[in-house]
């Protein structure tokens, strides 16, 4: 599990610094390419759709990838599909285009690494000692996505969000490291639309779709609309980054 402590800790910190920004940054190239809000905020809600539709889209098919490839490879190659998306952004104020590319990339991202990180700790972690893993996995990605706001913001409004993309891709590939610790298990989690279908039509399981829905509900007001209006009041990003780093 330790590898997976240090790449969960680094891979935080790589959106604790772009996360709450990148909506921030698709607002911004929104309206400077097209002049007015509303194609802002077009731009930032066509983003995280197309992220989804690949996600749901491809969530099968490369769950019979991870099968065949194992968890450390499926993670490895999670991070090199990241660092797509992040170099588009990078690079999206010159080439706009390259936005959509990231939305695919980051739509492609989510269920390489959540469903090889899921399968793996479900499998392979300590039985005795599950609660203990994930306690501190969590402690050490909640530390980090604390630490990453504030120096975020305080990096935008001295050098701009080039410079922001370009520490993230470089953390990034230092998370590459604990990955060569990682021992190379392969299970066969047998994921099917069929077993999907079979999964939301269990009672056993409701809480857990109920739980998935609010959960994602949150993660979007705090990551998206919470820095947009923020940002549309007039907050600066030092003091956004601020703000989110001390609650």
């Amino acid at each position: 599990m330790r590898p997976f402590y240090i790449n969960g800790m680094l891979r935080s910190l790589v959106f604790a610094l772009v996360g709450i920004f990148t909506p921030v940054f698709l607002y911004s190239l929104g309206k400077d390419l097209w002049g007015e809000m509303k194609y802002g905020i077009l731009m930032v809600a066509g983003y995280f759709v197309v992220t989804r539709i690949v996600t749901l889209l491809s969530v099968i098919p490369i769950s019979w990838i991870i099968e065949r490839i194992g968890f450390r490879k499926s993670i490895a190659v999670s991070l090199l599909i990241l660092a797509v998306t992040l170099g588009s952004l990078l690079f999206a104020e010159t080439y706009p285009w390259l936005v959509l590319l990231s939305a695919i990339a980051g739509g492609l991202n989510i269920p390489f690494y959540w469903v090889a990180r899921s399968s793996a700790i479900s499998q392979d972690s300590d039985r005795k000692r599950v609660g203990s893993q994930m306690g501190m996995m969590t402690t050490v990605e909640q530390i980090t996505t604390m630490l990453g706001p504030l120096a975020a913001g305080l990096m935008i409004e001295r050098w701009g969000f080039g410079a922001l993309y370009s520490l993230a891709l470089v953390v990034l590939l230092v998370s590459f490291i604990p990955l060569i610790h990682m021992p190379p298990h392969v299970h066969k989690n047998g994921a099917t639309w069929n077993g999907f279908l079979l999964w939301l039509g269990n009672k056993r399981y409701t809480h857990i779709g109920v739980g998935m829905g609010a959960r994602a509900v949150d993660d979007y007001s705090i990551s998206v609309l919470w820095p947009l209006a923020i940002f549309v009041m007039g907050i600066n990003m030092g003091l956004m980054g601020g703000i989110f780093t001390s609650v």
